[in-house]
């Protein structure tokens, strides 16, 4: 605690963080608050420091370096909140071996708790893995859509988009040529129902909810066609595609291949946008796996 008699302008400096992120006893709060009423300079100066403060976390929060990926923060705090609720080991263990299946000798339960320790630990978090994993592919899926209808349908960005060439060369060789392997893909496809007739329409790289997309856009039976690849690091298999669909007129399929994510969107039927996207994604898993995605 600081003594009022010797509160002073230099002491009061000292405290301001403190006391502006209320980190002080109540006993030195209310000396800070009686020096600031009787020290105008002090009152400017407090005032100053809180301003840069409001600013700069007013500047932080419209970066876009700053912001944190939607996705991201979604599979942090479920992973979070199954950490918090989750039993510890030894709540785990202890109930097991109440259970009526483990009475027995001693050896018995000691061997069955065992294997269902290591069975939980493995099998059951395997499977919890997957599930949180697949629940993140649903949600860029969902970005995904919103970035086809808002850029290919609406054209509703707020950033310009670039070419896909100068894209390349700031945010990863996989945007170089990913429209020319498009249309060789639908070129070279002419006899395949499911791509005949497929107009090439444009290519850009674009933001969209703060997340880097390489766009192509196709038009198909008069609906357009939106392939779009973007950065990932979720752990699914090469190349499995997977329907994600939800919350939209617009039907979603992609896949992961590298560190990158492809999906394919449109209002074509699920059936008609699914064999759409099964006839491509050999042409752009092969673009990707190629320049090292």
């Amino acid at each position: 605690m600081v003594d009022r008699e010797d509160m002073n302008c230099t002491e009061l400096t000292r405290l301001i963080d403190s006391f502006m992120g209320d980190e002080l006893l109540v006993e030195t709060n209310h000396e800070v608050h009686a020096h600031l009423e009787s020290c105008p300079d002090c009152r400017a100066r407090m005032a100053e420091r809180r301003e840069f403060s409001i600013r700069l976390q007013r500047s932080l929060r419209t970066q876009n370096e700053a912001v944190i990926d939607t996705v991201f923060a979604s599979k942090l705090s479920r992973e979070l909140q199954d950490i918090a609720t989750r039993p510890s080991l030894w709540q785990r263990t202890f109930s097991m071996v109440l259970r009526p299946a483990f009475i027995g000798s001693f050896a018995a339960v000691a061997l069955l708790a065992i294997g269902s320790i290591v069975w939980m630990t493995i099998g059951g978090r395997d499977s919890v893995t997957a599930s949180r994993v697949l629940a993140s592919f649903t949600e860029l899926a969902a970005i995904a859509t919103g970035h086809h209808e808002n850029c290919a349908v609406k054209f509703n960005l707020k950033e310009v988009p670039i070419s896909l060439d100068e894209a390349a060369q700031k945010f990863g060789t996989y945007n170089k040529d990913l429209d020319k392997t498009v249309i060789a893909a639908i070129a070279n496809g002419s006899g395949n129902k499911a791509i005949a007739g497929s107009e090439f329409l444009e290519s850009h790289s674009c933001m969209f909810e703060g997340r880097r997309f390489a766009h192509v856009v196709v038009m198909k039976n008069d609906e357009m066609v939106s392939m779009l690849v973007t950065d990932t690091d979720l752990p699914l298999s090469n190349g499995e595609l997977i329907a994600a669909t939800g919350g939209s007129a617009a039907k979603s399929v992609g896949f992961v291949v590298g560190h990158h994510a492809v999906f394919f969107v449109s209002k074509l039927s699920e059936s008609d946008n699914f064999a759409f996207a099964k006839s491509l994604a050999p042409a752009i898993r092969s673009h990707l796996e190629k320049l090292g995605a």
